[in-house]
């Protein structure tokens, strides 16, 4: 949660400094679009939530067009979606899998402490 955070300043922070000085850098620009390969949707509250590349499109969009990774954003979460969903059901299987374990073994503490009671 602390690395969304400071995602978040870093947006406010460069979209702050590009209203105020109204200068423009496309390699910084670049460097923090691509920030979305890593987390491209930030969750603020709850179901509030903030897409990086429509904010940095719409509160300071360059003025000459550059060259960004990934392009089109709306592309890019939708296979990072697809991607996802497809690795969910091992995900909720392994916490499965770990939680028996667990289950097994404290069962299994608590015989061995009512025996030796015994």
């Amino acid at each position: 949660m602390v690395s969304q955070t400071e995602y978040m300043n870093l947006l406010i922070n460069y979209s702050v400094f590009r209203k105020l000085f109204g200068i423009e850098d496309s390699k910084i620009y670049a460097k923090i679009w691509g920030l979305q390969k890593l987390c491209p949707i930030l969750v603020v509250y709850n179901n509030l939530y903030v897409v990086p590349g429509n904010f940095l499109a719409e509160l300071c969009p360059l003025k000459k067009k550059t060259k960004v990774e990934p392009e089109n954003i709306g592309l890019f979460i939708r296979a990072e979606l697809e991607q996802r969903e497809k690795i969910f059901p091992g995900i909720v299987q392994s916490y499965y899998n770990r939680l028996v374990l667990w289950i097994t073994q404290i069962n299994s503490d608590q015989l061995k402490d009512s025996d030796r009671m015994l």
